[in-house]
């Protein structure tokens, strides 16, 4: 459940250093496009997180989040 949280916390953050900006110049086709992004990440951690995979999915989740997969798993270790 500390995963979770500390995910949410993350997402809660970066979509405000992202979207204030964006409300204050009125881009709102780079809102809705932000916030899909976001939101598609966001699930795709949490299926993650509990080791629900969607084969092809994966595979595409496995080249471009690898990173942040890293760097979760530094962070996980630290919760434990």
């Amino acid at each position: 459940m500390l995963e979770i949280t500390i995910l949410t916390i993350v997402f809660v953050i970066t979509a405000t250093v992202e979207f204030v900006p964006l409300f204050k110049q009125k881009k709102w086709k780079e809102i809705i496009i932000s916030f899909i992004l976001l939101s598609v990440s966001y699930i795709l951690y949490i299926l993650w997180i509990f080791d629900i995979t969607i084969e092809p999915v994966s595979k595409i989740v496995g080249i471009i989040y690898k990173p942040m997969i890293n760097l979760w798993n530094q962070l996980s270790f630290l919760c434990k």
